[in-house]
């Protein structure tokens, strides 16, 4: 059985290095950014999107990707 990790590479044809932090990762991919020594996905709620009323419509689609 082929786990996650394996088929997001097989997938992205790129393999996330061993070694590498996955916070150092996030900024390499432009999934987050350094605002002041604090790591921050920017951003808010979608138009249209609530707490009340939540909806998928990723406001990240890069981290989005991501996690998929």
């Amino acid at each position: 059985m082929v786990s996650g990790k394996e088929r997001r590479e097989e997938i992205r044809k790129v393999k996330k290095p061993e070694k590498m932090k996955m916070e150092t990762l996030l900024l390499n991919i432009g999934a987050t950014k350094k605002v002041n020594s604090e790591i921050i996905s920017p951003g808010s709620f979608p138009e249209g999107v609530t707490p009340e009323k939540p909806k998928h419509v990723p406001v990240n689609p890069i981290l989005c990707q991501l996690m998929f």
